[in-house]
Order: C-alpha cells, then structure tokens, then sequence
C-alpha cells in the first residue's frame, strides 16, 4: 500500500483483503496481515502469536528450525566482527546444509556422486 492507499484504509475506504487477493498471496498469508493490520488495536494480537503463526503456515521449517534461531544469534555483539560470523557459519555449515536443502536431497546427490566415482 502506497501512501494514499493507506490513508483511504485509516478511514475505512479501503480494503486490505483485496489487495493481497490481487497480489496472489496465500490465504494464510492474507488472514495474518489482515488482523494485524487491524484498525482496532484491541482486535490485533501479540507480536508473538504472529510470529508463531507465520512460522506455523507460511515458512518453511528450516527458518524455524534454523535459519530464524542462525539470524538472532548474529544479532549477539560478539558476532558483530565479520571473523566471528565467518567462524559461526564455517563451524555449522552441515546444519545449515541439511536444514536447508533436506537430508533426501543431499543423500541423492552424494548417492549420485559415489555411483560417478566409481564409473
């Protein structure tokens, strides 16, 4: 919503639900944003039950499991030096790995390449 659009929706003119129908996004998608846009604070929820929403039906497990957990360490003053980060990463780079890509995935390329090897 650009600027106007969101003064017409302060006023009741507006409706969010068919913009996010028009931009394609999931109904879960669309039922979190709306509430959370909600011009009735007392109908809006904590931050931490969006959150939990969101990680429950729109992302995929590997940022609940780890990439979201991977961000807020990185947020910690001792990574802030681009050593640590580096460091970090380097030291969980397999968990990152299987987390992201899927175990099914990484074992049919590495059952792939054993067969290669030995070709």
């Amino acid at each position: 919503l650009d600027l106007p659009q969101l003064r017409t929706y302060r006023l009741g003119e507006t409706d969010v639900r068919e913009k996010l129908a028009g931009l394609g996004a999931l109904e879960p998608v669309q039922e979190l944003i709306v509430s959370m846009l909600s011009r009735d604070p007392s109908q809006r929820k904590p931050a931490i039950y969006y959150l939990r929403e969101w990680c429950k039906h729109v992302v995929p497990k590997s940022f609940v499991n780890c990439l979201f957990p991977l961000s807020v360490l990185m947020l910690h003053p001792l990574y802030q030096q681009p050593d640590l980060r580096i460091a970090l990463l380097r030291h969980n780079f397999s968990a990152l790995l299987w987390s992201v890509v899927g175990k099914k995935l990484i074992a049919g390329v590495l059952k792939q390449e054993e067969s290669e090897v030995g070709e």
